[in-house]
């Protein structure tokens, strides 16, 4: 979430950013309070489980992307608060790559929901500054309870 400038109209210098209860950021809280979720993922049956665990968690999939460019762009126009990145996707670039980019250029973060985390991996994306690592196979169980925890982590 890009925080945006306020400005005062009497020219002094720009009020603190508005909070929520309990002292929240919106955009701190827009992961707890509009839980809008991107799937990459390039199995189609992988991403339809995805996005049937999410829905019955009550979380909107603003879309499934199979590419990391195809990602960037859907980023770019939904703002989902979340990605859940896979690292192999189709296309010269990963999951990985695809998660730095979001990361810059919206300040989206991702957790990685992939089979492939070896050191290696993990190494590379930190970079991307994950929020966390599901491994595959994937439960609905463990997707919700991981996405709960993660959202209880940033003030949810």
């Amino acid at each position: 979430m890009i925080a945006q400038e306020l400005s005062r109209s009497d020219g002094g210098s720009p009020p603190e950013a508005p909070r929520l209860h309990d002292g929240v950021a919106p955009e701190e809280a827009a992961f707890a309070l509009a839980p809008r979720v991107l799937i990459v993922e390039d199995n189609w049956l992988a991403a339809i489980e995805l996005e049937a665990a999410l829905e019955e968690g009550g979380y909107a999939v603003v879309g499934i992307a199979v590419s990391a460019d195809e990602a960037v762009q859907v980023c770019q126009t939904e703002r989902p608060a979340l990605v859940l990145m896979d690292i192999r996707l189709l296309g010269p670039r990963d999951g990985v790559d695809a998660a730095i980019e979001i990361r810059r250029r919206f300040g989206i973060g991702s957790v990685f929901v992939s089979a492939h985390d070896d050191p290696d991996v993990r190494a590379r994306a930190t970079a991307a500054q994950p929020l966390g690592w599901v491994a595959k196979p994937v439960t609905s169980a463990l997707l919700l309870k991981a996405l709960a925890e993660l959202a209880g982590d940033r003030g949810g």
